[in-house]
């Protein structure tokens, strides 16, 4: 992309697509592929969802680096220890919950970006938030920032 200048702003331009042209492979970064980004956070989800201990613990390793840090408005830990631990307080406040993606793995670079939901199976879920995990050389989470775009009025 190239950046042009319209009305004093710096806008991106739009890449020129010419007809009949043959489209781009699928993107790479790092030696990684957009779909493994989603493969990734689909395996993020279903950490969040481990009940099992030793599943639970299992996954955490594979997915995070072991210094990760995972913060949002209510928690801020590190290590495979402290996100463990987050995940079990979710578990504990809101028992037979379920995360689910709910929106499109967007990235680029080191960056994801996700929409995630949480609620009683088979119902609207009433948690919808947003996830941002910066990633290191090998794919792992090592720092996942979490907002809450919508919570429950108490």
């Amino acid at each position: 992309m190239t950046c042009e200048v319209i009305d004093g702003r710096p806008v991106l331009a739009q890449p020129r697509i010419q007809a009949g042209a043959t489209p781009a492979p699928t993107r790479q970064r790092g030696g990684r592929t957009v779909p493994e980004d989603t493969t990734q956070v689909q395996r993020y989800i279903a950490a969040w969802n481990e009940t099992e201990p030793q599943a639970r613990r299992r996954a955490v390793a594979a997915l995070f680096t072991e210094d990760a840090r995972y913060v949002d408005p209510l928690v801020d830990v590190r290590g495979h220890d402290g996100i463990e631990a987050a995940i079990v307080t979710v578990h504990d406040q809101f028992p037979g919950w379920v995360f689910r993606l709910a929106g499109p793995v967007e990235a680029h670079h080191d960056q994801v970006r996700f929409t995630w939901s949480l609620g009683p199976e088979g119902e609207e879920p009433p948690v919808i938030g947003s996830d941002v995990a910066v990633t290191d050389g090998d794919g792992r989470f090592a720092r996942v920032s979490g907002f809450l775009d919508r919570v429950p009025q108490q």
